[in-house]
């Protein structure tokens, strides 16, 4: 089969959603062995600046996909929601050549922007808070991974499987419009949909994996 360069970071550790990171990160991970797709896994342990300075330079003079599962804010991504491992004016210039995806709160707003004035191909991830509800866990991990899955299994370009996702959140809204006990669920699903932020140009939006293939 032809390779793909994917790189999932998890901050599995973190006590404020670290059981969630990781659940986002399996149900990925399960999802790539359906479909023998290979994959590098970088949890806690790996999510810190040295790690991604050694490593990324492996990986970015070719199309690669980094995927974060991680707390964010403005400028970075951050491990244990202090420790910045990805950030503006730090690294970010190491992630040229990359479809960068995050559900990190906030990084929407600086963080991915600079990466594609740095050379990333295209970012995916939210400009505020980032919220999900406790109990329906399920519910958002399938909306963080469902343009990955889309993306995967059919020929479409990322332009176009997230125009899906729009969709996705928009048939979830509807679902639980008349829920009055799951308003909590629609809300956050409203703010995800209007904070997710797109970033790429006329030729990265056509992009298809086979972009991504080596």
């Amino acid at each position: 089969m032809t390779n793909l360069n994917i790189i999932v970071a998890y901050d599995n550790k973190v006590p404020n959603l670290g059981d969630y990171f990781n659940d986002c990160k399996n149900d990925i991970q399960g999802f790539f062995d359906e479909q023998g797709i290979k994959a590098h896994f970088w949890d806690s342990r790996k999510c810190n600046q040295v790690h991604i300075d050694l490593q990324i330079p492996y990986f970015h003079h070719q199309p690669f996909i980094f995927i974060a599962y991680s707390h964010g804010s403005k400028e970075a991504l951050v491990e244990n929601e202090v420790n910045a491992y990805v950030k503006v004016n730090m690294n970010v210039g190491l992630f040229k050549n990359s479809l960068f995806i995050s559900n990190a709160c906030k990084i929407g707003e600086i963080l991915g922007k600079t990466l594609i004035e740095k050379g990333a191909l295209s970012f995916i991830g939210f400009d505020t808070e980032a919220a999900i509800i406790r109990g329906y866990e399920q519910i958002f991990i399938e909306c963080d991974n469902y343009f990955l899955k889309l993306f995967f299994v059919q020929e479409i370009s990322i332009k176009e499987a997230l125009i899906s996702l729009i969709r996705h959140y928009l048939r979830l809204i509807d679902k639980y419009e008349s829920d009055f006990e799951k308003i909590d669920i629609r809300l956050a699903l409203i703010s995800l949909k209007e904070s997710l932020v797109r970033l790429y140009n006329q030729t990265s939006a056509l992009h298809t994996k086979t972009h991504f293939y080596y």
